[in-house]
């Protein structure tokens, strides 16, 4: 009778982790021996942003993977485009985090910039190595945080961003650089990003 209850206790054991399984973890952090707080600047596909927000560290959620039964993945930025019915379109590239230490109450931040209507993944690949000045009312950054939404300028550095096409509208590769933003009452410095992109981050 006990052989039998642990052998049910093992099979029941066995079909929950199967059904279950574990969390797959996307994102390396490696720490900047310089800049305590955030990563360093890296171009390999951590998927990750970190910066300093008013000099508190910073970053983006992890790219996570749920279990056998909970394939969607949490990632951590997202590229998309705005179609406003305008003379200009939106192309927004938004990331998702928190501040150090408080990982339930996450934030978002996010690059617009004014697109022509036709604007695609090739458009994008010419951004590489370009330095952009933010600031306008058409090109901003907005930075939400406690439930407070911020627009401002700044700089950011493409130092690599490169899409490829997979048909039917999927699109995959990598992107990664520098930015700082200035929003009157907040500061974003020491910004550096570093993604590897597949097809479930990119809507044009």
């Amino acid at each position: 009778m006990i052989k039998g209850n642990f052998k049910t206790m093992f099979y029941f054991l066995l079909a929950f982790f199967l059904l279950t399984g574990c969390s797959r973890n996307d994102t390396r952090y490696f720490a900047d021996a310089e800049d305590q707080g955030i990563a360093i600047f890296s171009s390999t596909g951590n998927n990750l942003l970190s910066c300093f927000i008013d000099g508190k560290p910073w970053r983006t959620v992890s790219r996570t993977t749920g279990s056998f039964t909970y394939y969607r993945t949490n990632y951590e930025v997202d590229i998309f485009k705005q179609v406003t019915g305008t003379l200009k379109d939106t192309l927004v590239i938004s990331w998702m985090g928190y501040f150090e230490g408080n990982t339930i109450m996450t934030n978002s931040f996010s690059l617009h910039l004014a697109v022509e209507p036709g604007f695609g993944y090739k458009d994008l690949n010419l951004l590489q190595g370009q330095r952009l000045t933010i600031d306008t009312a058409f090109n901003y950054f907005s930075l939400t945080v406690n439930g407070f939404n911020s627009k401002g300028t700044g700089h950011i550095y493409f130092h690599s961003i490169r899409l490829d096409s997979m048909g039917l509208g999927m699109y995959s590769g990598s992107m990664s650089g520098l930015l700082d933003a200035d929003f009157n009452t907040s500061k974003i410095t020491r910004g550096r990003f570093d993604h590897w992109i597949v097809p479930d981050q990119v809507h044009f």
